[in-house]
């Protein structure tokens, strides 16, 4: 009897199994981790909509909250908004509207499906690139549950901060795929990806320099011998002469960068949000920039103290601040510079995180902030390489322990991240859960005391609303808001004169706002003041001429004083403005009567009554009328 021969399979059935078994792994390992990010962030489900910004983008948006329409398309494209220039961005929030509706709860749904692909993709393109299954996983999962990441997920109106980093990491898999097999239209899904990106957000623009990183590492694709067999010294001739190519090759994405960066310009300062060099000098926004880096490093290393808003504190700039930052970010870059050649995953993970953080670290300040959180989403996936790729060469020293120190390491720091995150994420429940979380860690933050105000007023609260408002204020008299918010409480309240105060407070800081001289107007109106509230209610008038209730309302002081022809004016072009406005008619049939032309005053009532059929002071007009004795 023969013996059998053992079936041999080929090479080729070797790799094909090969890969069979890695993508099982790869398949598997993203499960665990969407699972695990799901889970530390689950709480956002529950979450209502906060009032910081998701008004502008969701709530009170007349574009958004209809939903999908030709007319909000178009607006999505063209329109600056908030400061921003984002379409795609608008585009999601109205998607989640047609089909959620005003439903927070399918918003928040929403944007941590985004986060948990973003964290499952990002998994996949550093494996694809490094061919490190499991260091690739570690940095998804830091990635995915890093507490700094909270306000991005959590936050609805930071949607573009979720969805713009989507198609930053399609865009760079895109491109990982095209070095390998270049072809026209591999390339256009890089640019078609890079350009969704920076509608979606405009602080993808450091993307091609990303790109150039990864073409030094882990592409290999800088010098034709790769990084670790370049020579020990490279000089800035060779070194430019080397990355010529990569720039050209990438010429579309640095267009497209450059764009968007005008373009966000224009919009910012629009929007009056760019702080000018009177109010951040250059050696303030320096020194700030060095603090914050190290702010980042520190709370990416111990993340507490979390706040949706960190005061621009001019007066925390201390130099010792300073220089011990100055000191750290030179140590550590030095560090990346030294090993160059032997570990250059360092240089590149270190250049990522300084580079992507550029635009908004401080050097063109927008806003009031010295720093945010959100700022930190795509810039800590180069620092989460750094780390963990130093952390498994370390170890990597200790062949027998390596297994327990890695799965002891790991256990530990997700273990300690995601319980940290589950515990944050509840803070963003509401409005007052936040921002009265945010005052326990911050000091002289006049708008978390604005904000909490604003809720507290909304849920009745109206004696802590005015306290918070009152600090708010202490803290920062410059808020236009925060005035005009107190004087509508006191004026309500009945306390005039502080009213007037902080109305009049509200037309120093902003002077074309009609609302707060249209409340002085009525004020004066109310105490018999009739000329003072002919001149407010007038400047109401000159900021927005359009509007049918300042006529009117400038119809009735005139009408007050005994104007009779100048009432008679402004309520016939309020009219014209809304000719369904039942009072102006009533006011209107007013002035004729006093007059003496009671047939007109008549029919100016009746029309009154035909719009509004409940206007009893119409009713009472015409019988009162009706009553006189015919002559």
């Amino acid at each position: 009897m023969k013996k059998s021969k053992p079936n041999r399979r080929s090479t080729a059935e070797v790799v094909s199994a090969e890969r069979r078994c890695n993508t099982k792994v790869v398949s598997g390992l993203s499960a665990v981790l969407a699972i695990i990010v799901a889970i530390c962030f689950s709480p956002v489900i529950s979450h209502d909509f906060i009032n910081y910004d998701d008004g502008a983008y969701v709530v009170g948006n007349a574009h958004v909250r209809t939903g999908l329409s030709y007319e909000n398309i178009r607006w999505a494209f063209t329109a600056v908004h908030s400061s921003n220039w984002h379409p795609v961005t608008w585009l999601s929030h109205m998607v989640d509207c047609e089909i959620y509706g005003l439903n927070p709860k399918g918003h928040h749904l929403s944007s941590l499906v985004l986060h948990v692909l973003n964290s499952v993709l990002l998994f996949i393109t550093v494996t694809v690139m490094t061919g490190c299954m499991w260091r690739s996983w570690f940095v998804a999962i830091l990635f995915g549950i890093h507490p700094l990441h909270v306000e991005s997920v959590a936050w609805i109106a930071e949607r573009k901060d979720v969805l713009s980093t989507f198609f930053g990491i399609l865009t760079i898999l895109f491109y990982s795929s095209w070095t390998k097999k270049s072809g026209i239209w591999r390339m256009a899904l890089v640019v078609a990806a890079f350009a969704l990106g920076l509608m979606a957000k405009p602080m993808l623009v450091t993307i091609p320099c990303v790109l150039l990183l990864l073409d030094y590492w882990p592409l290999s694709r800088l010098f034709e011998s790769g990084p670790q067999e370049n020579p020990k010294r490279i000089s800035v001739r060779e070194l430019i002469r080397a990355a010529v190519p990569r720039v050209r090759e990438k010429f579309a994405l640095f267009a497209l960068a450059g764009g968007s960066c005008v373009m966000t310009v224009i919009a910012q300062s629009q929007g009056g949000a760019v702080g000018t060099l009177n109010q951040f000098s250059i050696a303030t926004r320096i020194n700030n920039a060095i603090v914050t880096y190290a702010a980042y490093l520190a709370k990416t290393l111990w993340p507490h103290n979390l706040s949706i808003f960190y005061p621009h504190g001019l007066n925390d700039l201390a130099s010792w601040k300073v220089a011990v930052s100055a000191i750290v970010l030179t140590v550590i870059s030095a560090a990346a510079i030294l090993m160059l050649r032997k570990r250059p995953y360092f240089i590149v993970g270190w250049l990522w995180f300084v580079g992507t953080l550029v635009p908004v670290v401080g050097f063109v300040q927008v806003g009031d902030q010295s720093m945010a959180d959100r700022y930190t989403y795509i810039p800590l996936i180069g620092f989460f390489i750094v780390i963990v790729w130093l952390f498994a060469d370390t170890v990597g020293r200790w062949p027998k322990k390596s297994k327990l120190i890695h799965g002891s390491a790991g256990i530990l720091v997700v273990g300690l991240c995601g319980l940290t995150t589950f515990e944050y994420v509840k803070k963003w429940k509401n409005s007052t859960t936040l921002f009265t979380h945010v005052l326990k860690v911050t000091t002289g933050n006049y708008l978390a005391h604005y904000n909490l105000a604003i809720a507290l007023d909304g849920d009745g609260k109206v004696d802590e609303a005015k306290d918070h408002y009152q600090e708010s204020l202490r803290i920062n008299s410059n808020q236009s808001r925060a005035h005009y918010n107190l004087a509508f409480l006191l004026n309500k309240e009945g306390d005039i004169d502080g009213a007037v105060a902080h109305y009049k407070e509200v037309v120093r800081i902003t002077p074309g706002d009609a609302r707060a001289h249209n409340n002085l107007g009525s004020i004066y109106y109310r105490q018999s003041d009739f000329t003072t509230a002919t001149v407010h209610y007038k400047a109401a008038l000159s900021i927005d001429p359009g509007s049918a209730q300042y006529l009117t309302n400038v119809g009735v002081a005139l009408h007050a004083q005994g104007l009779f022809d100048q009432a008679i004016d402004f309520y016939s072009r309020a009219i014209e403005i809304n000719p369904n406005h039942a009072p102006t008619y009533n006011n209107l049939g007013s002035v004729y009567r006093q007059q003496g032309q009671l047939s007109k005053a008549l029919e100016l009532y009746e029309r009154a009554l035909q719009i509004e059929p409940g206007f009893n002071d119409a009713k009472s007009n015409i019988d009162a009328l009706r009553a006189l004795p015919k002559k």
